[in-house]
């Protein structure tokens, strides 16, 4: 009897030595992060400077703005109408053409 008392008493006092251990690395790291790597209550008494913040042009914007319905469907048929007319695609280049082009696509359908 006494040698299992014995026995659970040393296991409770590894497992109390591990948890001091863990509560000293988790202030540890909570020092680490909230203090040094964000600067928290840390006043220079100076004024930050301004940074430059590059704002993209209006043009650059606009060439990202998917085309309208009206011209995709136009640029689909002008490229059936060279491709009937002897302007040959390769096949696997049509068919990328009419799935981008096709009526079902809309580009910002919702998901859900």
């Amino acid at each position: 009897m006494d040698s299992l008392t014995k026995q659970c008493l040393e296991q409770l006092k590894t497992v109390q030595e591990n948890h001091c251990e863990s509560i000293s690395n988790i202030r540890s790291e909570a020092e680490k992060c909230l203090i040094k790597d964000y600067l928290v209550d840390h006043h220079t008494d100076t004024t930050p400077k301004k940074r430059d913040i590059v704002v993209p042009s209006v043009a650059s914007i606009e060439d990202m703005r998917t085309p309208s319905f009206e011209n995709l469907k136009e640029e689909e048929n002008n490229s059936v109408n060279r491709s009937k007319l002897g302007f040959s695609e390769g096949k696997t280049q049509q068919q990328v053409a009419s799935i981008a082009f096709s009526p079902n696509r809309t580009p910002f359908a919702d998901v859900n």
